[in-house]
């Protein structure tokens, strides 16, 4: 309804969502590139990784592999780490944690030496995901952007956040 053309998801497709059959049913309707996020990784643990997952995060990871077919969770465990794409001539990297760990925190208080380290790398947009905060930072000729999350936010008010992006207005 916003006209958004296509879709970038920074990761977590699984971990504590009880209905990711649903989740990639809908987005089959959809123009989109994923990487994946350390949640959806341990799906190739199999059974014992998701019983020793559930002590900390619950039954999601068991579930997901109840419930996804053998080509779906192929899918998700295949996303890249991350994606350096070009797209309406714009240079993006799209991540899950960080540019150089898909398991490392970037909040939006994280020291400006991290941020400027970003923008080094050259890139027009860095899309991270991770901490389920949302934020938006300019440095220099970068835009860094975490759209928050969907399915498990994490920043006042519990609602679901994303980001709407204009790459050729910025």
């Amino acid at each position: 309804r916003s006209g958004a053309s296509k879709l970038l998801i920074a990761g977590d497709f699984t971990g504590y969502y009880y209905h990711p059959e649903e989740v990639l049913a809908l987005l089959e309707k959809w123009d989109y590139a994923a990487v994946g996020g350390n949640h959806d990784y341990l799906l190739s643990g199999g059974l014992a990784a998701a019983k020793s997952y559930k002590k900390l995060y619950g039954s999601a990871q068991l579930i997901a592999l109840r419930v996804l077919d053998k080509k779906q969770l192929e899918k998700i465990i295949s996303f890249p780490e991350k994606l350096d794409m070009d797209f309406e001539g714009k240079k993006i990297l799209l991540c899950h944690g960080s540019p150089w760990a898909s398991d490392e925190y970037i909040y939006p208080d994280a020291p400006s030496e991290v941020f400027e380290k970003i923008s080094r790398l050259g890139y027009d947009f860095v899309i991270l995901g991770h901490t389920h905060y949302p934020f938006v930072k300019k440095i220099g000729k970068t835009i860094i952007i975490n759209p928050g999350s969907v399915g498990q936010p994490r920043d006042e008010g519990g609602n679901s956040s994303w980001a709407l992006v204009d790459f050729n207005t910025g």
